[in-house]
């Protein structure tokens, strides 16, 4: 399951941020590849304009983790300078405000995240 993470423009170190905190968590493990793509800007293509998190997960156990450490990462970051999160799975978006109750949130992103997987099936064709 393919889950991509955005932000507003303005907001690219805390992008860069969240990227480095979930590379090195464990809590993802092998269950999970986690890529930066940068915003593809040329005024000729159509290519993404905000830069992006893509993070590959093998199964639900991985959803979870990235789940929990996303919402620890949140918790120690969240600020009125921060910028609002926007998870993307199979069309399905959930956007987490900045200044968020995470717990509530993370609850609202696995059951989505994970129901866009059944709605949708999976980009990987497994």
């Amino acid at each position: 399951m393919l889950i991509a993470i955005r932000t507003s423009p303005d907001a690219a170190l805390q992008l860069r941020s969240l990227h480095d905190w979930l590379s090195r968590d464990a809590r993802l493990g092998r269950g999970a590849k986690v890529r930066w793509q940068v915003a593809d800007e040329r005024p000729d293509t159509q290519g993404s304009a905000f830069d992006t998190i893509n993070i590959l997960l093998n199964d639900g156990v991985a959803l979870a983790g990235l789940a929990i450490s996303f919402a620890t990462w949140h918790r120690t970051r969240r600020s009125s300078n921060s910028s609002d999160i926007t998870f993307e799975r199979a069309g399905v978006k959930l956007t987490v405000p900045a200044t968020a109750e995470v717990s509530e949130d993370v609850v609202r992103l696995i059951k989505e995240l994970g129901q866009s997987t059944e709605a949708y099936g999976d980009e990987l064709g497994e």
